[in-house]
């Protein structure tokens, strides 16, 4: 290999100087995204992104939308993106890069020779393997030529490079084909380069320049001339042959070797240890973004199980509300219930008071009837009777001897075929009644031959006028006991009230049966309608149960009948004697 001597004044980085604004109105915050990261990606600060929202802390949610005022920041020109090739920007990561064009990031690692994910803003990355990614610089603004009498260095070249030597003494540099990192007085940025490209740092404020495999930019010691550049193009231009100088002494070249071998340590340390700083600075970002999301997802896993409580707080609440709905649509089932079983009773009682007014004006219109009917029958019977008593006397005068025992048998048998003619019924009771002790068999008998017939009402010797309506129970037990010679009111009212006002009479009203005492019911007891019910008690049997005789129980008027009451039915009637 050719050692060319090259100044070191001769070489110059290539200024491009591009300052370029972010800006954006509206943010919306997606899932996973923080403060920090967001305002790296749009290029303001932590600080001023929360002074812009009226932020108080550092929780975010994801959905709300943030106002942002980027910064101004200067970024290198960089050579434009195409479908081949992606240029990497504030808040990037090789997943999200990977992400959005749908490739795994380690092949994007592969493609682009990186030893790990660690990538710098305005950084050109190859997304397809098909082209190298070439980085771009950020550069200081405005940076011109620097030229320098510094000692040239001797740099070893490939051939097809010219040996150039300079006046000032060589140090003799072997380069490795690795890429070096230097940094200069300037504030360091790192630059990763392609093999076998060298970069060059000068006392001036270092300018990092990024080269192209094997080729130098180099000019000569002219005044400095400020070259400017199209973005991501580099312009070469080979120096003028360089003129030999006599070489320096040993003394010097050792003393030049010597300075520059310290030098090159103190460069290397220094770089080594921004390095490391810049290390430590990505390693802390990461942390601290890490610790933002972990407090972010704590904010939302709190948010969710305050919504949770609340939810579930809400639907208790909802839960009793329904509960003390369905109670008071019960209680409201109930009282309406209640108010229609009201309504039914109270529509009942106006039934059964206009049933008892028709009842108690039917039995007015007939016991009018009834009065007519016997006053009419009264005084037929009262001219029929004188009628018949001047003829009976004259006849009886006559024929009272002879006709005396035919007349009792002809009037008995009469009276029998009468009785069994009015109420057929009255016949059952009549034979059982026969089984009586014979004087009670006898007195009956007696009684019975003197009974008129129902369809021609008597009065009563003993009892007065039967006013009560024909056909009813109170108009037969009237006439039963009168036909039994025993005593009955003939104003009582209505069954409901006989024995009220019988004992109000001086009757005897008690829970006791007998022969011949009237049985009552009061108004619907036992049977009975509105008006109560009376009969006739015709025998006391030995177990305690009754037999009596009655009209209009169960049938309509004059309807006569007889039926057993058990021992504890009768004990429920009141007797009256």
């Amino acid at each position: 290999m050719k050692k060319t001597v090259v100044s070191v004044a001769t070489l110059t980085a290539i200024t491009g100087v591009a300052a370029t604004a972010v800006s954006a109105d509206e943010y919306t915050i997606s899932s996973g995204d923080t403060l920090w990261g967001i305002a790296n990606e749009v290029g303001t600060s932590v600080a001023d992104l929360k002074a812009d929202n009226e932020l108080s802390s550092d929780i975010i949610f994801p959905g709300d939308v943030l106002t942002v005022n980027p910064e101004e920041a200067e970024k290198a020109p960089a050579p434009a993106s195409n479908e081949s090739t992606y240029i990497v920007k504030p808040g990037d990561t090789l997943w999200q890069i990977g992400a959005e064009f749908s490739i795994d990031y380690n092949e994007i690692m592969k493609w682009n020779s990186l030893s790990s994910d660690l990538i710098f803003v305005g950084q050109e990355l190859s997304i397809d393997g098909s082209a190298a990614a070439e980085p771009a610089a950020e550069e200081a603004p405005a940076v011109e030529e620097v030229q320098e009498a510094a000692p040239a260095v001797e740099v070893e070249e490939e051939p097809a490079v010219e040996e150039v030597q300079e006046a000032a003494p060589a140090v003799e540099v072997e380069e490795e084909p690795a890429v070096e990192e230097v940094q200069e007085a300037a504030p360091a940025v790192e630059v990763e380069e392609e093999p076998a490209v060298e970069e060059v740092q000068e006392a001036a404020p270092a300018v990092e320049v990024e080269e192209e495999p094997a080729v130098e930019e180099v000019q000569e010691a002219a005044p400095a001339v400020e070259v400017e550049e199209e973005p991501a193009v580099e312009e070469v231009q080979e120096a003028a042959p360089a003129v030999e100088v006599e070489e320096p002494t040993e003394e010097e070249l050792a003393a030049e070797e010597a300075e520059a071998e310290a030098q090159a340590v103190k460069e290397a340390e220094e770089a080594e240890a921004q390095a490391a700083a810049e290390a430590q600075a990505v390693k802390e970002a990461e942390e601290a973004e890490a610790q933002a999301a972990a407090e972010a997802q704590a904010a939302k896993e709190a948010e969710e199980a305050e919504a949770q409580a609340a939810a579930e707080a809400q639907a208790a609440k909802e839960a009793e509300e329904a509960e003390a709905q369905a109670a008071a649509e019960a209680q409201a089932a109930k009282e309406a219930e209640e108010a229609e079983a009201q309504a039914a009773a109270e529509a009942q009682a106006v039934k059964e008071a206009e049933e008892a007014e028709a009842q108690a004006a039917a039995e007015a219109q007939a016991a009018k009837e009834a009065e007519e009917t016997q006053a009419a029958a009264e005084a037929q019977a009262a001219k029929e009777a004188e009628e018949a008593q001047a003829a009976a006397e004259a006849q009886a005068a006559k024929e009272a001897e002879e006709a005396q025992a035919a007349a009792e048998a002809q009037a008995a048998k009469e009276a029998e075929e009468a009785e069994a003619q009015r109420i057929a019924e009255v016949q059952a009771a009549e034979e059982e009644a026969a089984e009586r002790a014979a004087e009670q068999a006898a007195a009956e008998e007696a009684e019975a031959q003197e009974q008129p017939a129902a369809a021609t009402p008597v009065s009563s010797a003993s009892n007065g006028k039967n006013y009560y309506q024909w056909g009813s129970c109170a108009w037969y037990v009237f006439e039963k006991r009168s036909s039994m010679g025993l005593s009955v009111g003939n104003g009582w009212g209505d069954a409901t009230n006989w024995a009220s006002n019988a004992q109000a009479a001086g009757y005897s009203v008690s829970n006791s049966p007998s022969v011949g005492a009237i049985m009552q019911a009061p108004a619907h007891t036992n049977g009975s309608y509105g008006q109560g019910h009376v009969a006739v008690v015709e025998r006391v049997n030995g177990d305690g149960s009754i037999l009596v005789s009655e009209m209009q129980f169960g049938g309509g008027l004059g309807d006569l009948n007889t039926r057993t009451i058990s021992a504890s039915q009768a004990s429920s009637h009141n007797f009256i004697n």
